[in-house]
């Protein structure tokens, strides 16, 4: 028997939120088999009207069908009861895919790892989209196929920024995605990163606390985030230490041939403690030549084997948590479009690569970014 949506089923005088009742009346009318059959509720203003509610009342009620799967919101297409949908059906297959748009060049084993498994857990499949790091045409290309396939995106940008408004063009779409890792503080899109400001703060406080005072400075990418917030973390601990930063001491890599001679320049200064905001290998080559295994090294990405002679200590990205959190937060828009967007930092973890007694490393009562406060 086919329940009749009417306003009479909700109680007004009731302690029960409206939305509580009507989510109550919709899940016992998609169980119907002559509504299965036909395939979708009325539209959220058509629900409004029949119940004489508000159109937000109708939205928390179709959230928390949504949420128990028993119902899909489609652009386009209105709100879907999932058992109507035709395994054949293709947008049945686009509606339980998530992408991931990431650089063919990085590897993060364990972020991929957790990723996979949360989008599991979720009731999704996972279609990931590799593209060139810093071509844009193949980072539009890479989205443009996840838009046609899947029902939201996590997408990896550009590192250099140069896809600024692509994804702001994105955002104005109200396709549902989420940023992984880098974003763009003006644009009002979700983000799941790490919280690197607190990284280059607590990397900068361990340096200070070990003694050094003459920190050399070897960058990468100082004008975009998230490298521009590891870098200024950095510097705000120096100066609540009471440690002016010398930008004479302090070298500007750029994947050229040139770096190794500059690097080695620097060195030369004789610094006594070297902040780096990302892993140079180029650096650990040019330190391993001149036998500075001691001199103290604080840098962000724990690197490959091979590196354990020298006195590092690395701020190690929470891959694993960030995984799971870029696919919950992904799951959140896909279910209420409508929701405000959401950033999220997760802070990550210091870790010494030797085996020698460490200083106290500082906690994470650290100042955070003030970009998220």
């Amino acid at each position: 028997m086919v329940i009749k949506l009417d306003s009479s089923l909700l109680a007004r005088n009731s302690k029960t939120p409206l939305y509580l009742q009507l989510y109550s009346v919709l899940k016992h009318y998609v169980a119907a088999p002559d509504v299965r059959r036909h395939g979708a509720l009325p539209g959220e203003w058509e629900l409004c009207r029949i119940f004489n509610v508000s159109r937000n009342t109708v939205s928390q009620a179709l959230s928390m069908l949504a949420e128990e799967k028993l119902v899909r919101r489609i652009r386009h297409r209105g709100t879907v009861l999932v058992a109507s949908m035709e395994r054949y059906d293709p947008r049945n297959y686009r509606e339980k895919t998530l992408a991931l748009v990431f650089p063919v060049s990085l590897y993060w084993r364990v972020l991929l790892e957790s990723l996979e498994a949360e989008v599991k857990a979720q009731g999704y499949s996972l279609e990931i989209d590799l593209y060139s790091w810093l071509d844009l045409a193949d980072e539009m290309d890479a989205v443009a196929r996840a838009k046609a396939n899947c029902a939201g995106i996590i997408l990896y940008p550009d590192g250099q920024g140069r896809d600024r408004e692509f994804v702001q063009t994105l955002s104005e779409s109200h396709f549902p995605f989420v940023l992984l890792d880098i974003f763009f503080e003006e644009l009002n899109s979700s983000v799941v990163c790490a919280n690197v400001f607190l990284g280059g703060y607590q990397l900068g406080k361990y340096l200070a606390e070990r003694g050094c005072r003459r920190i050399a400075s070897v960058i990468w990418n100082h004008t975009q985030n998230p490298a521009k917030q590891r870098l200024d973390g950095f510097r705000q601990a120096l100066a609540e230490s009471g440690i002016e930063w010398d930008e004479s001491l302090c070298v500007v890599l750029n994947d050229q041939p040139s770096d190794a001679r500059r690097c080695r320049e620097l060195l030369e200064r004789k610094p006594d403690g070297v902040f780096c905001n990302f892993f140079s290998a180029t650096l650990m080559n040019v330190m391993r030549e001149m036998k500075l295994f001691s001199l103290p090294v604080a840098q962000f990405d724990l690197p490959p084997n091979g590196w354990s002679q020298f006195d590092i200590i690395t701020a190690e990205l929470p891959q694993k948590e960030m995984g799971k959190a870029v696919v919950r937060l992904l799951c959140e828009k896909i279910i209420n479009p409508d929701a405000a967007e959401k950033q999220i930092q997760i802070a990550p973890k210091l870790a010494r690569l030797t085996s020698e007694v460490k200083p106290e490393i500082p906690g994470e009562e650290a100042n955070m970014n003030p970009a998220f406060i």
